[in-house]
């Protein structure tokens, strides 16, 4: 008992030292959470870039291929009225 009443003033700042303690840990964990998170939004940004992009190109792909059905259809009906 006396030593409690020797040193109790030590509760104090050494229950502040653990306290600061365990908010570091935490801050630390939350910071290194937060950078994975970013990490992993900047992934699927950059996937759905490339995807934009291949949708682009398969859009110009559609677009060719219907410019050249069209040609070819309207070749093929001047073809059939030359036989009628």
């Amino acid at each position: 008992m006396e030593l409690f009443h020797a040193y109790w003033w030590l509760i104090f700042p050494i229950g502040g030292m653990v306290f600061a303690g365990l908010m570091a840990g935490l801050d630390y964990r939350h910071k290194e959470r937060m950078a994975q998170l970013k990490g992993g939004t900047d992934q699927m940004q950059q996937q759905l870039d490339s995807l934009t992009e291949q949708n682009r190109q398969l859009a110009e792909r559609v677009a060719v291929l219907e410019r050249l059905a069209t040609e070819e259809s309207t070749a093929l009906n001047a073809e059939i009225r030359k036989l009628v």
